[in-house]
């Protein structure tokens, strides 16, 4: 076992993008095998794995004699506690055979956490979470984003030997899920201008009436950011959420729709069904505009 220091993975991080960069001006497209060698290994040896302790390292691993093999399976104590596919360096990760891949392999190892990765973008997931395999990805880190390199540093750090040892991936996990609800509620709040929210509100601001506190609402745009939380990015997440209200009895029909696909888009979110959130969200915004068309 070694141990890892930030200082290392940072200053490694740095030299693996200058190398990648490199590479990708001349016009090279390294092989899968140099891709490891150069690119994928030296960050999982600053991250404190031993890659030249079999017991420690496993290169091209199989659960059994006659299963395909994935390129790392990383033990502590004796049993695996990381999977890791690599693909050559260009090759796009969104292909749905090779998340399923990488996370099935590690599902049915017992494995939780797993990673596909071609040397510059690394993709995290939690095999045995019980949803659809995209929403298995807990976060992203491009090694050659030089505007993320911090993000991308603390990202892969959660990979490090000494990080695995524990339980620091289960936690920031737990503690993501626990950030998605609370946005979906402010979200939820927000949008409908909540009575509640807005007796909160006049409690801070008591010269001002409930109906300027929800006029006020419905002109903010409200933005609220969770660092490196997006598994599809490491720039911080951000949700805005415009909130236009209306205000005459002639919409209320139309509001009530809108209060009606509100509530179903929260839902689609909480269930993590990223195809019902994206129809929801375009019915709000088309039943928004037509709020907004429509007031006085």
């Amino acid at each position: 076992m070694r141990t890892e220091h930030s200082a290392g993975v940072s200053e490694t991080l740095a030299k693996v993008r200058d190398k990648i960069r490199q590479t990708q001006a001349l016009g090279r497209e390294p092989s899968k095998q140099n891709t490891k060698y150069y690119f994928i290994e030296p960050i999982l040896w600053v991250l404190g794995w031993d890659i030249h302790d079999y017991e420690e390292v496993k290169r091209e691993f199989k659960i059994k004699p006659r299963d395909n093999p994935v390129d790392y399976a990383l033990f502590i104590n004796k049993s695996p506690c990381l999977i890791i596919e690599a693909k050559r360096l260009g090759a796009n990760l969104n292909d749905r055979r090779w998340i399923s891949q990488t996370v099935n392999y590690a599902n049915v190892a017992g494995v939780r956490w797993c990673v596909l990765t071609n040397g510059d973008e690394y993709r995290i997931y939690n095999s045995l979470a019980a949803r659809d395999v995209e929403e298995k990805l807990f976060r992203t880190a491009f090694v050659t984003h030089i505007d993320d390199h911090a993000d991308a540093c603390s990202t892969l750090d959660l990979l490090g030997q000494a990080k695995m040892s524990g339980d620091a991936l289960d936690r920031k996990w737990n503690e993501d899920l626990d950030d998605r609800r609370v946005k979906v509620a402010l979200e939820e709040l927000i949008a409908s201008a909540d009575v509640g929210l807005i007796r909160v509100i006049r409690k801070v601001a008591r010269e001002l009436p409930p109906a300027q506190i929800r006029a006020s609402l419905g002109r903010a745009k409200i933005r609220i950011e969770y660092p490196a939380h997006d598994g599809r990015s490491q720039r911080s997440r951000a949700l805005l959420a415009p909130v236009k209200l209306g205000g005459v009895a002639s919409l209320s029909e139309t509001r009530r729709k809108l209060a009606g696909a509100r509530s179903q888009l929260t839902k689609a979110k909480l269930s993590g069904n990223l195809e019902k959130v994206e129809l929801w969200r375009n019915r709000v915004r088309d039943l928004e505009s037509r709020c907004n068309t429509n007031s006085p």
